[in-house]
């Protein structure tokens, strides 16, 4: 089993500085690149999308809108993370992903304005999650906020001390 690790946030700060000397990390012998800038073409599924309504969901792609890729070993659709977004969230609310990898969730959290918080014990999938976070997002809407998204790295063992930072009138049991 791997070295226990104590979480620390990764900022986009920390981002920076890691890209500073590296274009592409590798995970699981797979060569993941870091765009460090994207041309998106687009920040929402198709037109015809619409949120899945009953227990059997059917998807006519994997889904690439943003900066969503499919080269991460066990990342989802982001219609996944979409679908039970918009389903059980509003706009400021806060969405967890307690093991985030290449951060599909923390970005339909940042598109749909949903406050977020990832954590993942490998800091290679942080920083591809990062990466997949640096682009700027303005829905055109004057009541858009851009929301808060924050990444560790780290044991979610010790998510419960930056959970209460955040939240304070949450109380963990001993």
């Amino acid at each position: 089993m791997g070295e226990y690790i104590k979480m620390k946030e990764i900022t986009n700060k920390d981002y920076l500085e890691f890209i500073k000397d590296k274009t592409s990390v590798i995970i699981e012998d797979v060569e993941i690149k870091l765009q460090k800038n994207w041309n998106i073409k687009s920040y929402a599924p198709p037109n015809d999308y619409t949120p899945e309504r009953t227990t059997v969901w059917s998807f006519p792609d994997r889904g690439d809108w943003a900066t969503h890729k499919g080269n991460y070993r066990g990342n989802w659709s982001p219609y996944i993370p979409r679908n039970l977004i918009l389903k059980y969230t509003q706009r400021g609310d806060w969405v967890l992903d307690q093991m985030m990898g290449s951060g599909t969730t923390l970005v339909e959290a940042k598109l749909l304005e949903r406050n977020a918080i990832g954590v993942d014990i490998n800091l290679d999938a942080v920083m591809v999650a990062r990466d997949r976070l640096n682009f700027s997002y303005n829905s055109l809407l004057p009541e858009y906020k851009e929301p808060i998204i924050k990444t560790y790295w780290g044991d979610w063992g010790d998510a419960h001390e930056e959970i209460t930072k955040l939240f304070p009138h949450i109380r963990f049991k001993s």
